[in-house]
């Protein structure tokens, strides 16, 4: 049984604070795209340089090209909405596709978007086992949106490494510089937001071949939280949007990963989410993963996601109303996303310290805008290498 449990963590992913510490370095290319013609490159690479008394520094970046159909409006909480819950490509830091707000005026429209992290890592062994603690920074730029945050976790096995605890609390700021201000508004722009957020999970060993985890997490945010190019319909009229100013959400969930055989890794997990505005939603996800020999890793995943709308959202208001908005993520929703995701070793495994490997992956998502009447389809290719030495 002590080999499902090593075959386990590799496929699901699971690791604890007491795993060996080595450097890592990825590479990864990423490109999304709409039918309508949203389209976004993303090149990003992070690296993990291990250091003496189990210390690492962890430092990531990218450069996002986002083009647009000419004379379209950019917004990371609106057109994009879709790069945000597509599955990732892979563990670790990969590049983030999540765009802020922007404008894009001409044909086509384009822009840029800058970020950097960078990070520690300390791995210690305290009386009770394994523990892991991180600090990490990160720094997003581009022509009309700017964010900066922190956070800092920890993770530490106990009970003889029966159980895993984790942990992480983080603060950020953003900046919003539109390029354009609706009519009446000027002294609304620039504007900015905060937040904080925490977390707390834990993993439980429950037999040397499946483990079950459970998780919650909150976020507030507060400030100007509308986004100054979208537009609410009021009857013939277009308005801009107005949304509270403070926005509590919450997410939790549970997950069961069991490998029945060496080789093979299964996982389910039930996620729910729901915030003061109204919003509430579940989603189920499974993931099959398995060996290929000694040199390959066959991922397959599907999720649903089910959502209901927040109390203000309407895709068309009779009068002007004090909390408006038009974006369909606020209305009912659902998703349908696959993905399929193969890597392969060219020097060592994933149980030696050196290792090169190149992965590529394939994301597709389905969205029903349930109050707007729309559909739409986004997808997500990636290509990279890992290396460990």
């Amino acid at each position: 049984m002590k080999g499902n449990l090593v075959t386990l963590g590799v496929l699901i992913g699971g690791c604890t604070a007491g795993a060996v510490s080595r450097s890592t370095a990825r590479l990864v290319s990423l490109h999304y795209a709409e039918p309508g013609g949203v389209e976004v490159q993303s090149d990003g690479a992070e690296l993990e340089q291990a250091l003496p008394e189990g210390v690492s520094l962890v430092a990531s970046g990218l450069v996002e090209t986002i083009t647009l159909p000419g004379g379209s409006v950019a917004s990371g909480d609106g057109h994009h909405h879709a790069l945000a819950s597509l599955p990732a490509p892979g563990p670790q830091a990969t590049a983030d596709l999540v765009t802020s707000a922007s404008s894009i005026t001409g044909a086509p429209g384009e822009k840029r978007r800058i970020e950097g992290n960078l990070g520690l890592r300390v791995r210690r062994l305290a009386d009770a086992g394994p523990v892991e603690l991180n600090a990490s920074a990160r720094v997003s730029r581009e022509p009309d949106y700017s964010s900066a945050s922190g956070a800092l976790s920890a993770t530490a096995d106990v009970l003889d490494g029966n159980l895993s605890l984790s942990g992480a609390l983080g603060y950020g700021r953003d900046h919003i510089e539109p390029t354009s201000v609706p009519t009446g508004q000027e002294k609304a722009w620039p504007a900015g937001h905060e937040r904080i957020n925490g977390a707390f999970a834990l993993t439980q060993l429950l037999s040397p071949s499946a483990t079950m985890s459970c998780g919650l997490a909150a976020n507030l945010q507060w400030g100007q939280l509308a986004n100054p190019y979208r537009r609410a319909s009021v009857l013939a009229s277009q308005y801009p949007e107005e949304l509270p100013g403070r926005r509590l959400r919450a997410t939790a969930f549970v997950r069961i990963s069991w490998s029945p055989v060496q080789g093979l890794g299964l996982h389910l997990r039930l996620g729910a989410y729901g915030d003061d505005w109204g919003v509430r939603g579940w989603l189920p996800e499974a993931v099959v993963a398995t060996e290929l020999g000694y040199k390959g890793l066959l991922v397959l995943r599907y999720r649903h996601v089910q959502q209901g709308a927040a109390s203000f959202a309407s895709p068309l208001y009779e009068a002007p109303q004090r909390y408006m908005t038009g974006d369909v993520r606020l209305g009912r929703l659902r998703e349908d996303a696959v993905g399929v995701r193969l890597s392969w070793d060219l020097l060592g495994s994933k149980f030696t310290e050196r290792r090169v490997a190149l992965f590529g992956s394939y994301d597709r998502s389905w969205f029903v805008f349930e109050d707007w009447g729309q559909r739409t389809s986004a997808g997500i290719i990636a290509l990279g290498i890992d290396a460990s030495y």
